[in-house]
């Protein structure tokens, strides 16, 4: 049943969904409505979003705010926990920062982990730099084209058609996790 209604989804006319004439009405709401809200109900019935985490970002993005998204603890120990084994690449670039400290980052690829797979997809993770442990993460909650062969061609079509059916008052917005508020690229 899920699949018939992503699938019937599909099939709508794009030009009478992209607007939501609501969020103009409203600065920062905190409930969704009107083509938002159902969009959103629509999107949760997939059945890989199935994390509190992954719902709870995507309603971030759908109210538009662009605030920074704080990770919770329980949220962050978790990561920590399975980062290991979903690190991308083996070269870790070493950052200076004010505190003297020269953090590494390193991508972590999270696509094939079913909690945070479709809520954070590939994040810069920051790690430290005498225990190696990770810091945190920076990584921005939008819908970008990735590079060919940096994502799945499924996941680039739901990333792709996502983009062109979201509204336009959906912002991106910071995703981190005890960070100072700065973006770290490899």
């Amino acid at each position: 049943m899920k699949t018939i209604l992503c699938w019937l989804l599909i099939f709508l006319p794009i030009h009478l969904l992209a607007g939501d004439t609501t969020a103009a009405k409203m600065k920062h709401p905190s409930v969704l409505k009107g083509y938002k809200r159902w969009l959103y109900k629509v999107v949760t019935l997939h059945p890989k979003l199935n994390s509190r985490l992954e719902r709870d970002l995507l309603k971030h993005y759908l109210l538009g705010t662009g605030t920074t998204y704080q990770l919770s603890e329980t949220d962050a120990l978790h990561l920590k926990e399975i980062c290991s084994t979903y690190l991308k690449g083996e070269t870790i670039t070493p950052v200076n920062t004010e505190a003297h400290a020269s953090y590494r980052i390193q991508l972590i690829d999270l696509n094939a982990n079913a909690y945070f797979g479709w809520g954070l997809g590939t994040v810069c993770g920051i790690f430290h730099p005498v225990t190696g442990q990770l810091e945190s993460i920076a990584d921005v909650y939008d819908f970008p084209k990735a590079k060919k062969g940096q994502r799945s061609f499924m996941n680039e079509c739901y990333t792709r058609f996502f983009k062109l059916i979201a509204p336009s008052t959906a912002r991106p917005f910071l995703v981190t996790f005890h960070a100072e508020g700065y973006i770290a690229k490899p």
